[in-house]
């Protein structure tokens, strides 16, 4: 896949380039590259805490891999990155839930 190329290319010239990590991590996530993704995602999250995007596909992996508290974990650092992300807000809610059931 050229973008997955594109990706691995523009990581080899700054490897610190949060964004460019969690891309990679959701192409690699489609193609079934499952733990490869979660990689890119942390590294992702540890390089741009002021990104969103990283924390909540991460969080949205992880509740579908059944990690519940991995994606509650991953999505209030989401949150606290963009207060106002409506997806973000709705599925900490239904985690709250789940875990207030408990």
């Amino acid at each position: 896949m050229l973008a997955v190329q594109c990706l691995r290319l523009c990581l080899s010239i700054d490897s610190n380039h949060a964004s460019a990590y969690n891309n990679l991590a959701v192409l690699l996530y489609k193609k079934g590259q499952v733990q490869e993704a979660i990689g890119y995602l942390q590294a992702a999250q540890s390089m741009g805490d002021y990104l969103f995007e990283p924390f909540y596909n991460h969080a949205l992996l992880s509740k579908e891999l059944g990690d519940l508290q991995t994606s509650y974990n991953s999505m209030q650092k989401g949150i606290k990155a963009y207060p106002n992300h409506v997806p973000s807000q709705d599925i900490l809610k239904e985690l709250d839930k789940y875990f207030q059931a408990l």
